[in-house]
């Protein structure tokens, strides 16, 4: 008996441990992996197609995770440390930091959910705009995964782009100059689509028109979901 529970302590303490460490691991990739995202995509074209067993590949963790640990760190991050610069990404966090400062794991969950279906929305863009444009090798499964990544760097370029904005035009009642963003986001997603889901098996002219429609979707949702 007494064996029974030393056993069972350490699988507990063993869990525990594994558990940490790999949440640890995981908070420390965040930024190469977000480097990776905005300066070199294909860099993680290899972890689009096939699930990873440990969650990373090297350096750059898996979409899954870092799309979870990203966005719970980025937001709240955003709402730390710039908490004058306005915009819904900074308003998200300040969200997210309130609910989890008083416990309410959930309801910091329910903040982030709409971003969790805009990542689903981009990815089907992406998949629907690889089948019209042919592109080979872009199945469904590593468009979402894709997207997952795409949709933090989206986030990062939303922030850098909401105060610049504020330079270009009066704003509205959030104080931001929204075309500015837009461009911004349909730029950064037409470079994200070719460098992540286009290979050179396929034509220029074919990722180069994939890239832009799937851009000019997004683009256009987020000014749906902005001016609606």
């Amino acid at each position: 008996m007494a064996d029974d529970i030393a056993s069972n302590g350490r699988r507990m303490l063993g869990v525990i441990d594994g558990a940490l460490t790999q949440l640890s691991l995981g908070l420390i990739l965040i930024l190469p992996t977000l480097l990776a995202v905005l300066l070199n995509p294909r860099l993680l074209t290899p972890q689009l197609d096939a699930i990873e067993n440990e969650g990373r590949r090297g350096w750059r963790l898996a979409p899954g995770p870092f799309l979870v640990l990203g966005l719970f760190a980025g937001l709240i991050g955003a709402s730390l440390a710039a908490p004058q610069a306005g915009g819904a990404v900074v308003a998200m966090g300040e969200g997210v930091r309130t609910a989890a400062g008083e416990g309410q794991f959930w309801r910091a969950a329910s903040v982030t959910l709409p971003l969790f279906l805009a990542a689903l929305a981009f990815g089907v863009l992406l998949f629907t705009s690889a089948q019209v444009w042919r592109l080979k090798r872009r199945g469904l499964t590593a468009c979402v995964r894709a997207a997952q990544y795409g949709l933090f760097g989206f986030l990062a370029v939303i922030s850098a782009a909401e105060p610049v904005s504020v330079l270009a035009g009066p704003g509205g009642d959030n104080r931001v100059y929204e075309p500015v963003v837009l461009a911004a986001i349909a730029l950064w997603m037409s470079y994200f689509h070719v460098r992540a889901l286009s290979g050179p098996e396929d034509a220029a002219w074919r990722r180069v028109g994939a890239a832009l429609s799937a851009a000019a979707g997004i683009a256009a949702l987020m000014g749906a979901a902005v001016y609606a």
